[in-house]
């Protein structure tokens, strides 16, 4: 074995340059090399460099340096053939290494370098291939000096080779072609018989992950980056990166994920939906109704994708090219939903089949869904809620009502967060109507807190009415001072104030409050017949002027008041 390595070795040597005629298979492993050109977002010509093939779907790879600031890259081949760099697959640009994809261009596979499966010893023998158009048995010969563990418990050999300019970013293989990683450029000024390699094992690392739109080393690169080979990371990256992409860029990336998952219904659904909101005919919409069909036809789950397509439909219920088009009603969703509980009778299909019976008015099947839904484990807070709104529409009894409530807010957690504020306001008012008013006030206050105290005059007004009525004067005094406080001139406030504090004896604060009323507004009969009721309870004799002038001003109420006590 030490003689073939050594004659080897003898047979790369026959120059200055320490370069030969390498084994029979060198001429086939050199198809792997290729030269890359990039350029910036004006097409001007960036840098020029070299890089290999790692894959026979068009994944290569090349120094991170080569790619900085780049907008578009162009791989050209040994035959000359020209591929553009599709996407981005990862960077480095610590150890100068990045990975991407080239768009084939319909040619089904590229010519490719093997990785190897173990690192190489101290000592092994390698070979370092260029790229050229040659068919030639071209190569450079080196030695395994060292080799380093960096990030990840990956490979970093050093060679006994000395670097040169063309060989940057070229493949560094075994005896066996089998590929050990990528020679890095010589940043040193030395001319020693030294050179670097990252192994491939860390090239093979490299990757988009479903937060790499934070990664510095992909954001100094302009051209687009692919997904995660992980189908949940990928689901993640499109969920994070969505806001930030163009209409354009949201369209190639739901076709990459098409492409990359394509049984995965989720990419047929958001790509028909960046479809529907760019469609300008009815043309359109075919096309939209046709990726949802292959959603349909290669989904591997297809209960979830009729589920993914019920509600696509109804979402876009108010998009005018949908309007009344077959296919794309609620009766449409609702059949489409049926086929999906057949297949699969998840609670949550049922829960979409209530929500669509409620749509459509059906209320009495509407309610047997919720039913089914609320005896489930996915039983929340809106699905009690949904069933409460039905029950109110069939005018169901209070009690039945509040029962549904209850279970709905009991499923809350406390304390109650914003989310809660509907669900208690709603209650409160179910109890007000049972004249359970006590009850309500508890539901107004922790709605109040659920919403951090932003509330405007008219729930502050709501709520003093409920204290009266539940007999809490004090919180009923301090309610329309406070709704007072927001809104100083609304005289529905400004006499309830009035009117409360006649209520509790304090007749002399009424007053003056009434007279300021009365400034404000000198036509305002019910200020004058609550002075009048003031003044009687005071056995003050300007009652009856009072009175008088509410009746004028065409108060019904002062006429009773006025014969009772005006003889």
């Amino acid at each position: 074995m030490k003689r073939i390595l050594f004659t080897l070795l003898v047979s790369c040597f026959g120059s200055v340059l320490a370069f030969g005629q390498g084994p029979k298979w060198v001429p086939n492993a050199k198809k792997a090399v290729f030269s890359i050109m990039t350029f910036d977002n004006l097409d001007n010509l960036l840098k020029t460099g070299n890089g290999f093939f790692i894959s026979e779907t068009g994944v290569g790879v090349s120094d991170f340096n080569l790619f900085k600031g780049a907008s578009k890259a162009v791989v050209i081949d040994t035959e000359g053939e020209k591929y553009p760099v599709y996407s981005i697959l990862g960077a480095d640009d610590t150890y100068d290494v990045v990975k991407f994809l080239v768009d084939l261009q319909g040619k089904k596979k590229v010519d490719h370098l093997a990785a190897i499966e173990v690192s190489l010893p101290i000592g092994a023998e390698v070979l370092v291939l260029p790229y050229s158009v040659k068919k030639d048995r071209l190569c450079y010969p080196g030695k395994v000096k060292s080799v380093d563990v960096i990030r990840g418990n990956r490979s970093y050999y050093t060679l006994d080779l000395r670097m040169q300019e063309a060989l940057e970013s070229c493949p560094v293989v075994d005896v066996d072609g089998a590929v050990i990683g990528i020679l890095q450029k010589d940043h040193s000024s030395s001319s020693a018989m030294i050179s670097h390699v990252v192994g491939i094992d860390f090239i093979n690392d490299l990757k988009v992950g479903a937060l790499s739109f934070a990664d510095p080393a992909l954001q100094d690169i302009f051209i687009k980056k692919g997904l995660p080979t992980d189908e949940n990371e990928a689901l993640v990256y499109l969920y994070v990166n969505e806001s930030s992409l163009s209409a354009d860029e949201l369209a190639g990336i739901y076709k990459d994920f098409i492409r990359q998952f394509p049984a995965n219904s989720e990419g047929y659904i958001r790509y028909a939906q960046s479809l529907l909101n760019g469609a300008k005919s009815q043309a359109d919409v075919k096309e939209v109704k046709v990726t949802l069909d292959k959603a349909n036809e290669l989904s591997r789950a297809k209960d979830e994708a009729l589920f993914s397509i019920v509600k696509f439909i109804s979402s876009n219920q108010q998009n005018e090219f949908l309007n009344g088009l077959k296919g794309w009603t609620i009766e449409d969703a609702l059949s489409l939903i049926e086929q999906a509980i057949a297949i699969n009778p998840l609670p949550i299909y049922v829960q979409v089949k209530a929500e669509l019976l409620d749509n459509l008015g059906r209320t009495d099947e509407a309610i047997a869904a919720y039913a089914i839904v609320n005896n489930s484990d996915i039983a929340s807070s809106l699905s009690f809620y949904n069933t409460a709104q039905l029950y109110k529409q069939k005018e169901a009894k209070p009690e039945e009502i509040l029962a549904l409530l209850d279970s709905s807010i009991v499923r809350l957690p406390k304390p109650y967060a914003f989310d809660a504020s509907p669900y208690l306001f709603d209650r409160a008012l179910h109890l007000i109507d049972m004249g359970k008013h006590r009850e309500a006030l508890k539901d107004l206050n922790e709605y109040y807190y659920a919403v951090e105290g932003g509330v405007n005059a008219n729930f502050f007004y709501i709520r003093e009415q409920v204290a009266l009525s539940a007999r809490q004067y004090h919180q009923a005094l301090d309610d329309i001072e406070l709704a007072i406080q927001l809104e100083p001139t609304n005289l529905l406030y400004l006499l309830e104030r009035a009117s409360l504090n006649l209520r509790v004896g304090r007749y002399d604060e009424a007053l003056v409050l009434l007279e300021d009323i009365i400034k404000l507004d000198p036509t305002n009969a019910e200020a004058y017949r609550l002075q009048g009721v003031s003044y009687i309870q005071k056995k003050d004799k300007r009652a009856c002027s009072s009175l008088k002038k509410a009746k004028e001003l065409g108060d019904t109420l002062a006429d009773d008041l006025i014969k009772s006590n005006c003889k």
